[in-house]
């Protein structure tokens, strides 16, 4: 691969979907930039894709960062072990508003299959009773989604909403694993300008919270996939107690084996197809 055809490839690789890859072929050219060594038709093309090379940067340190959380097991305490998912939560000394869960699950389900139900975000109402509607506000490309969340907390605290940018890293062909990434819209700029008047609307129904969240789905064989989840959520309460982190644990909990019945639902629904309509948009 020769002059700006590198930077031309990150870029090909990221609209793919591919981040990880273009990650690690754009730190390639950063080293020859530093170097000397970069020709200067590629210098060229990185400075002609300065801001979407940039978001490449930003993204991949955003997921390093909290894939890195997920694997670490310092500082988690247990809130929930059931027959195949462990659920863990963290309070973070300064932080006594923010809830971070960590959700670890082993399911009999393709790693394939299993992405497309956690990415059908219309469905999270009836796997989990605590979203009181989830909606796509807009879809910009094939794996990005601008979501609006609505929680429902109990008397008499009011339910939180969330606006979220989530987007699909698919890291099978090197990485062996797939990612579903979210994060609270108002730290994602180029995506907020429709969205800004809700941002700063008040409800009297809701209080505005903010949420950065991720799926890592890893093969274990063709038909069992360990899924890795971790939340950081801020309800925008002054304080969370820790009866209640562990009582959102158990909640998270419990909701994952829908997940896998859903899942076997959609398998029986594949070999007959004319039994039902299962409105999912997915195609198994």
């Amino acid at each position: 691969m020769e002059k700006a055809d590198e930077v031309e490839e990150v870029l090909r690789l990221y609209d793919d979907d591919k981040l990880l890859q273009a990650a690690r072929l754009l730190h390639k050219v950063d080293a020859k930039l530093q170097n000397g060594t970069l020709h200067a038709e590629s210098t060229a093309a990185l400075q002609r894709h300065d801001a979407q090379l940039a978001t490449i940067r930003r993204d991949t340190d955003e997921i390093t960062r909290l894939v890195a959380e997920m694997k670490s097991e310092d500082g988690w305490d247990a809130a929930y072990a059931g027959p195949v998912t462990s659920v863990s939560y963290r309070v973070n000394e300064g932080d006594n508003g923010l809830m971070t869960y960590k959700i670890e699950s082993t399911l009999v389900a393709n790693v394939i299959n299993l992405a497309c139900v956690i990415n059908e975000v219309q469905l999270y109402p009836n796997l989990f009773w605590f979203v009181r509607s989830l909606d796509v506000l807009e879809q910009p490309g094939r794996c990005q989604k601008t979501m609006y969340l609505r929680v429902r907390f109990f008397w008499p605290v009011a339910d939180r909403d969330f606006y979220c940018y989530g987007y699909a890293v698919d890291g099978l062909d090197e990485d062996d694993c797939m990612l579903i990434y979210s994060r609270d819209l108002a730290d994602v700029p180029d995506r907020l300008g429709p969205y800004r008047d809700r941002l700063d609307a008040k409800s009297k129904e809701t209080v505005r919270g903010s949420m950065t969240a991720a799926f890592l789905y890893k093969p274990l064989t063709a038909s069992t996939t360990k899924m890795t989840f971790i939340a950081k959520v801020d309800p925008t309460l002054p304080y969370v107690p820790v009866p209640l982190m562990n009582w959102f644990g158990k909640v998270f909990g419990r909701g994952i084996p829908k997940v896998e019945a859903t899942l076997h639902l959609c398998s029986d629904l594949r070999r007959k197809p004319n039994t039902h309509v299962f409105p999912l948009g997915v195609g198994f």
